[in-house]
């Protein structure tokens, strides 16, 4: 688990970023041969977990780090995009915290102007090893008016019917790598949830291939991943530019403003370890609950179900070998997802995940429902005739200008 641990965080590759291993008896010189050089290694000294946490954070921070977290080793489903996320709240936060399922955490952090006012006093009166252990922390921390946010719950292994987790982290090491590629335009406000959305799966690298945002989205990404791609404008070059990139074995296409369930790495990886199937999608819905949104998405899934025809709101997913002998995306400025996936089924299966992939309704709501519906089936239509991409891209531009308004029209 130590190895584990170790691995995940060497992951997080941030300029700056130290490992240090706080210990408790052993040799270093064996902990050297064992971990690497590149580790510092400490010894924990006296006292209880909150004297001995309180005293390696006092410690980094006198060695003039201006964060750090400190993270225990009987997590295993801690992953790297979690630490750095977590290392992300701190830009706006006095604290963070890793809730675990047991009433523990499996992850605190603090910057240094609140450790110099709170420490140790925030380590006071905890009963250390019982399920009260994060709410006194979290009141402690809210007496010393620190601004505390949370990462995501996970599990830690404490007895013997937690080794399921043990298990489920092990058998992801050795899983295909997922490649998450997201096209962004000003994306900046959605860049943090989406980082939150991906935060908990196993084996993903995420890519963002940003096409000349004008607002923070590109210092925000590059905050939240290390592959940050400045690509020419067109969500086709984009994508293309970010698969270019990737070393995952499965591509999956997200836009920015579309959320994906728990666990959803795992269903895409199920689904393709069936050699017959080279790519899939997952149900349409927006954050809409509307009678008349219910319809449309009703209608998008049957025909995604019944036709194979997937567009990348759908999040969708193709085996990265498949997708380059596909020449990647069409160079066309509209329905190249359509044309993608219309080859893709010539190769093999195709297949809708229950799951949804929930995307933001702005749109929706800057046009009206039905108008943006009858403007996608027209251009569909047009496309079908053979009007050619380019003629159709002009069309989709004067007609959105035409109808949405404010922040809606930027967003499409």
């Amino acid at each position: 688990m130590a190895e584990l641990t170790i691995n995940t965080a060497r992951q997080v590759d941030l300029p700056g970023l130290h490992i240090q291993i706080y210990y408790d008896g052993g040799d270093p010189e064996l902990m050297k041969d064992w971990l690497g050089e590149d580790i510092d290694l400490i010894p924990q000294g006296n006292g209880d977990l909150g004297e001995r946490m309180g005293r390696a954070f006092e410690n980094t921070f006198s060695g003039g780090m201006q964060k750090a977290l400190i993270i225990g080793t009987d997590s295993p489903s801690i992953t790297h995009q979690l630490l750095r996320l977590a290392l992300f709240k701190l830009e706006n936060s006095d604290m963070v915290l890793g809730p675990a399922a047991d009433g523990g955490y499996y992850l605190i952090g603090i910057r240094k102007q609140a450790a110099a006012k709170a420490l140790p006093g925030i380590m006071n009166g905890i009963p250390w090893g019982t399920g009260e252990v994060f709410d006194q922390t979290l009141k402690n921390a809210q007496e010393f008016g620190l601004n505390v946010l949370q990462t995501e719950m996970l599990g830690d292994i404490d007895r013997p019917e937690d080794l399921h987790l043990w298990k489920e982290a092990s058998d992801s090491e050795s899983s295909p790598l997922i490649s998450v590629i997201i096209p962004t335009i000003n994306e900046e406000d959605n860049l943090p949830a989406l980082a939150e959305n991906l935060s908990t799966e196993k084996r993903l690298e995420t890519i963002v291939a940003d096409g000349g945002s004008s607002d923070g989205t590109v210092q925000m990404a590059r905050l939240l991943t290390s592959n940050v791609i400045n690509s020419e404008k067109g969500r086709w070059i984009q994508m293309n530019a970010g698969a270019v990139a990737a070393k995952g074995e499965i591509f999956l296409f997200l836009h920015a403003d579309t959320r994906l369930p728990r666990g959803f790495s795992d269903y895409i990886r199920h689904a393709i370890a069936d050699q017959d199937t080279v790519a899939g999608a997952f149900r349409f819905a927006t954050d809409l609950d509307t009678a008349t949104m219910k319809l449309i998405e009703w209608a998008a899934n049957m025909r995604a179900s019944r036709l194979g025809i997937i567009y990348s709101d759908q999040a969708l997913f193709i085996r990265a070998d498949c997708f380059r002998e596909l020449g990647g995306f069409p160079d066309q400025p509209v329905m190249e997802d359509y044309e993608l996936t219309r080859r893709v089924r010539a190769r093999g299966k195709t297949v809708l995940l229950p799951l949804k992939a929930v995307s933001s309704s702005r749109k929706w709501k800057a046009v009206g429902i039905w108008k943006l519906t009858a403007i996608h089936y027209t251009v569909t239509g047009a496309y079908l005739m053979g009007v050619s991409p380019e003629r159709l891209a002009g069309w989709y531009r004067r007609l959105i200008k035409n109808s949405a308004k404010g922040e809606g029209r930027r967003a499409l």
